[in-house]
């Protein structure tokens, strides 16, 4: 646990990536100054592309992945992914127009991606089986932490020293975390090189574990039946079904937008025109998340993965019904209105609000 705890350390900043944009919107409404003392103008295209091009940017991050793992093991292939995002933090950091913002996002995303398989990768591999579950977990429980963390730090401080801040994380990462970390025995098994495998698998099991009958095994998962071990194997009719019924679920849960709802959640928000600050209101949202991923690494060892499994996509089906329900009832009903746009002057910077009776459909457009 102690391993998989500090393999997630990174996920903080990943997590302080995802909910970056509440910190751009927010700063924005009040200057829309940047680090090198110059304004940028930021349309709501701009503010579009910089929550989105986090996800289009991890697409190829979940390619690299894989291919990453299979070449240089499953610790670099981490300290790999790690270095885009550093040099997205540092374009945006020091950003002086949306085109550097909107690059430094998309390279956010490459590592986003390649880290979402690495790490959950390697933490699957070096724990136990009795462990495995709320070890898992740790990952969505760090990621949450950094997701607060961000929303905390854009009140005292503006977007791109937060965008900055994340960036230093994975660099300490790198050098204080993984230089440290043992390699996967799954991939030391792989590649023949048990007597480093044996080793590793003596440090994360004990001595009391017999580690050369764990590395037969390890190896044998990873054997196909004519003997050779490779890409091939996924071709195999059970392999196909399982990763169709992986594949079903992954698409699921991301097609729901929990992401996409916590990289916009302030937008949101100020179209909702709540009583109290959007970052207040960002952070409630972010810490029914943490609340979640907690139980989930508090149960998910003791009811099973299919029952976890269940039971969360059954209260999405809930909630978003209930909010669809909502918001068909309230925009057909007889009070729905067009709306008509307001324009707010503030510290130089106008911003554009279209209101209704009862959305505020906010966009937001920072110029000179």
């Amino acid at each position: 646990m102690l391993i998989a705890g500090a393999a997630s350390t990174c996920y903080m900043s990943l997590g302080m990536v995802v909910t970056w944009p509440n910190v751009l919107v927010s700063h924005l409404l009040k200057s829309n100054s940047t680090l090198l003392g110059k304004s940028i103008s930021l349309e709501p295209f701009h503010m579009d592309m910089a929550g989105s091009m986090m996800f289009i940017g991890s697409i190829p991050g979940y390619l690299l992945a894989g291919w990453l793992m299979s070449s240089v093991g499953r610790r670099w292939s981490i300290f790999i992914g790690a270095l885009p995002s550093i040099t997205g933090a540092a374009l945006i950091g020091m950003a002086v127009n949306p085109t550097m913002i909107i690059t430094g996002r998309f390279l956010d995303g490459i590592t986003f991606g390649m880290m979402n398989v690495s790490v959950r990768s390697y933490i699957a591999e070096i724990s136990d089986s009795e462990v495995r579950g709320r070890a898992g977990c740790i990952v969505n429980l760090t990621m949450q932490i950094g997701s607060i963390l961000a929303v905390g730090l854009g009140i005292l401080m503006a977007w791109y020293y937060v965008a900055l801040i994340y960036g230093c994380i994975l660099i300490m990462h790198c050098i204080l975390v993984i230089i440290l970390l043992p390699e996967s025995p799954a991939y030391l098994a792989v590649t023949d090189k048990d007597e480093r495998a044996i080793a590793v698998l003596s440090q994360l099991r004990g001595p009391s574990v017999d580690a050369i009958s764990e590395l037969k095994q390890l190896k044998t998962e990873n054997q196909q039946e004519d003997g050779n071990s490779g890409y091939r194997s996924l071709l195999k009719r059970d392999m196909l079904q399982r990763m169709f019924v992986i594949f079903g679920l992954f698409f699921l849960c991301n097609f729901a937008g929990v992401q996409v709802l916590k990289a916009n959640v302030s937008r949101i928000l100020q179209a909702f025109g709540l009583p109290f600050k959007n970052e207040i209101g960002a952070v409630i949202v972010i810490c029914l998340f943490l609340f979640g991923s907690f139980t989930m690494m508090c149960v998910l060892d003791f009811i099973g993965r299919r029952h976890v499994l269940m039971i969360s996509l059954n209260i999405i089906a809930v909630s978003y019904g209930s909010l669809g329900a909502y918001v068909y009832f309230v925009e057909q009903g007889p009070h729905s209105f067009v709306g008509q746009a307001v324009t707010i002057s503030h510290n130089g910077s106008n911003s554009t609000v279209m209101q209704t009776t009862h959305t505020r459909l906010v966009h937001i457009a920072c110029r000179k």
